[in-house]
C-alpha cells in the first residue's frame, strides 16, 4: 500500500475560489476606477465646452494713435464674462501678454472694453487682428490703417 498524502477535493476548490473570488476584486476595483477617470474627464470637456460656447465677442473696431499704438474696442454680447489671453496682428504675437504679467483682460457680460495696443503699424495698410480668451475661443478683425 502507498501512503500518499494530498489535498481533499473540498480544500482545493476552496483555494480555487479564493483565487478567482479575489481576481474578480481586484478587476473590478481597477474598472471602477478607469471608468471614473473617464467620466470626470468626460464632464471637465463638456464644461469648458460648454463655457466656450457660451462665450460671444466681437472686435468693433480700431483707431490708430500712432506710428506703434492703435486702440481696439472689444464687446462682450455672450453669456459669461471673458479674460483675454492673445492678441495677434498678421499672425505675430503682439506684447500684450507681457505687460499684462500674463493676466489678461477681463471683459463682463454686455459691456465695452478699449484696449491700447504697442505693434508697428504702416499707413494705408491692411492688419488682421485676433483676439484669443482664455478658453481658446477666437475673433478676427480686418483693420484697413487710414492714411492720415
Amino acid at each position: 500500500m502507498r501512503k500518499r498524502k494530498g489535498i481533499s477535493e473540498i480544500i482545493s476548490v476552496m483555494i480555487v475560489l479564493l483565487i478567482v473570488s479575489v481576481t474578480g476584486v481586484i478587476l473590478y476595483n481597477f474598472s471602477l476606477e478607469t471608468t471614473s477617470a473617464q467620466q470626470d474627464s468626460l464632464k471637465y470637456e463638456l464644461d469648458q465646452g460648454t463655457a466656450a460656447a457660451q462665450e460671444r465677442f466681437r472686435i468693433l473696431g480700431a483707431i490708430w494713435i500712432d506710428q506703434n499704438k492703435f486702440d481696439i474696442t472689444v464687446l462682450n454680447f455672450g453669456m459669461i464674462d471673458i479674460r483675454l489671453d492673445e492678441i495677434y496682428i498678421d499672425g505675430v504675437r503682439t506684447d500684450y501678454y507681457l505687460i499684462n504679467n500674463g493676466v489678461g483682460d477681463k471683459i463682463d457680460v454686455a459691456s465695452l472694453k478699449k484696449m491700447t495696443i504697442t505693434s508697428p503699424i504702416l499707413k494705408n495698410n491692411i492688419y488682421n487682428i485676433m483676439i484669443v480668451t482664455e478658453r481658446g475661443v477666437s475673433s478676427a478683425y480686418l483693420w484697413k490703417v487710414p492714411e492720415i
